[in-house]
């Protein structure tokens, strides 16, 4: 039944094939837990003494053929959305996680975190032959180009203020993450493919491949991505701090969850690697050659299909095998907020990554703004997204009525197809009491 919720949910919206951030909603001041993967200082000083993530999950889904890898939650849906049949294309799963209170507005946090992507380029009839479509293939110039990426993670957070001194409050937080490389792969191929039928004749300038792990892409289970064995493993750190200006808190109610008028916060988020032993490479020069479709038909294990491939180029199916250092998506993320007035916000936040193209998780500039509603029982927001290395705005936003929450970083892809990724996110948080001074 849940399964299905989230599939009729993620049908809903669309949007852009980078990382999504859930932007009104880490900004809330009742985020509580969830607010440590934007700026870790936030969850010091806190509304919620305790406060529980049970599960918060975000999709995103793509106009591009399904790959039923095991790595990705949901991937063997079958999507529609305008005509388009979409595939599951990346998964970010945050919790359980546990925030709670120490005295004098100290703040400890336990979370734990899934992120698993798939970026597709080029060659989609290609892709459809090695799945079993038999249409001919046109003789033409084609290109591909394939990264898969998978890692988990269990984090300790902890925050502090440094600064309470009238009208000045400052808090800073740090985030240790140990990362269980689950899978990182990479592919980029082009030259002249045709098939009649069930035989593709090929002529590639040139193929260049990378993989951690092929067993994981259909094997994995939730056990084995929590306590089993794994290809990699590595740390990775956030470190945050924020300001408050106070000028009328001893006149604020006490029962709010912002003392503030307004505030900045900046983190730097995923700082870390995560390293793959045994790794595995293929670099392949100009060369053709034919393969027929019933070697890798029926559908059988990546593996399986490695080795076919590499029994046609006529190369070793495991390549060069060597370590393998992947970095994380290192982000600097600046955040600003005011109140307006009792329970109405404007904030906005700036996402700066260190690398763009990051191998493991794609990470876009992006600049966000826009109003706030929140109180402990009901919250919503309404904000505008400038993805700044595409050129696109896109208007997003989410609810949260008591323990649920639901939202999307583009809300006009309900009505319209703006030629954009699919996306959703929804969670189950459990708030179990308010601070000391709020109650």
């Amino acid at each position: 039944m849940i399964k299905r919720l989230f599939i009729c949910i993620l049908l809903l919206s669309q949007y852009a094939g980078w990382a999504q951030r859930m932007t009104g909603y880490q900004l809330s001041n009742y985020t509580g837990v969830n607010g440590v993967y934007l700026n870790p200082s936030s969850i010091a000083d806190n509304y919620w003494g305790t406060h529980i993530n049970v599960a918060t999950i975000s999709l995103q889904a793509a106009d591009q053929p399904r790959l039923p890898l095991a790595t990705l939650p949901f991937a063997k849906a079958n999507l529609k959305l305008h005509g388009q049949k979409l595939a599951i294309k990346e998964a970010d799963v945050r919790g359980p996680g546990v925030m709670y209170q120490l005295p004098n507005n100290h703040s400890v946090a336990i979370t734990t975190r899934y992120r698993s992507d798939l970026n597709l380029t080029g060659a989609y009839d290609l892709i459809n032959w090695f799945q079993g479509n038999t249409l001919a293939l046109a003789d033409i110039q084609r290109s591909a180009d394939l990264t898969s990426d998978a890692f988990g993670e269990i984090a300790l957070s902890y925050a502090l203020p440094v600064i309470d001194e009238e009208e000045h409050f400052l808090k800073i937080g740090g985030t240790y993450k140990y990362i269980r490389g689950l899978q990182t792969s990479q592919l980029s191929s082009s030259g002249r493919f045709n098939a009649p039928a069930d035989q593709l004749n090929y002529a590639i300038d040139g193929l260049q491949t990378t993989y951690s792990d092929l067993i994981t892409l259909n094997q994995l289970t939730l056990s084995d991505a929590l306590f089993g064995k794994i290809p990699g493993n590595g740390h990775g750190f956030d470190l945050g701090f924020t300001y408050e200006f106070r000028p009328v808190a001893s006149k604020r109610e006490e029962q709010s969850a912002a003392r503030y008028l307004f505030k900045i916060g900046v983190s730097l988020l995923d700082m870390g690697s995560i390293r793959y032993k045994n790794a595995s490479s293929w670099a392949v020069p100009a060369r053709s050659g034919t393969l027929n479709q019933l070697e890798v038909q029926p559908p059988r294990t990546p593996t399986q299909v490695r080795d076919a491939v590499a029994r046609s180029l006529n190369i070793v199916p495991e390549g060069t095998i060597g370590d393998l250092s992947m970095k994380l998506p290192q982000t600097l993320s600046i955040q600003l907020d005011a109140q307006i007035r009792p329970n109405w916000f404007v904030g906005a936040t700036w996402w700066k990554p260190s690398n763009p193209s990051a191998l493991a998780q794609h990470r876009a500039e992006l600049i966000t703004i826009g109003p706030r509603y929140e109180s402990p029982e009901l919250e919503y927001s309404l904000m505008a997204n400038y993805w700044r290395p595409m050129g696109k705005v896109s208007i997003g936003g989410h609810l949260r009525y008591r323990v649920l929450t639901v939202g999307s970083d583009n809300l006009f892809g309900f009505f319209t197809d703006n030629g954009l990724t699919s996306h959703l996110f929804a969670g189950v948080t459990l708030p179990l009491r308010a601070r000391a001074s709020a109650q």
